[in-house]
């Protein structure tokens, strides 16, 4: 499940990408992405839904940030747990890219460079 956030600026709604990969408005089960619907255990709620019985979001709606209050992203995914995978996903996307600019920039194939991870 793959959750994100739709509707216009300041008024964006919770919705979620069903495992046929269908977005569903998830409005009528929580008011919002953040502090205590990102916690396991309402994750773990979430998750043991079913997303097919949702409301379809429609393809044209604008998609927002995927957490409300975006600035506290960093602290949201400290307390729910979340910080650990986003640090494996930086990780990861970082020496990816680190070996893709070396292939098209030879000159730059030593070039180092530096994550900061929690």
């Amino acid at each position: 499940m793959k959750l994100f956030r739709f509707g216009e600026p300041g008024h964006e709604r919770p919705g979620a990408i069903d495992g046929a990969g269908v977005r569903r408005d998830l409005s009528s089960v929580i008011d919002d992405l953040k502090g205590d619907t990102l916690r396991p255990a309402s994750i773990a709620r979430l998750k043991a839904l079913d997303l097919s019985t949702l409301p379809l979001v429609p393809d044209d709606v604008r998609l927002g940030s995927c957490v409300a209050r975006p600035g506290n992203f960093i602290g949201i995914a400290e307390e729910t747990g979340a910080i650990v995978e986003i640090g494996r996903f930086v990780m990861r996307r970082a020496l990816l890219d680190a070996a893709i600019w070396a292939k098209q920039c030879p000159e730059h194939a030593n070039a180092r460079i530096a994550l900061n991870v929690s």
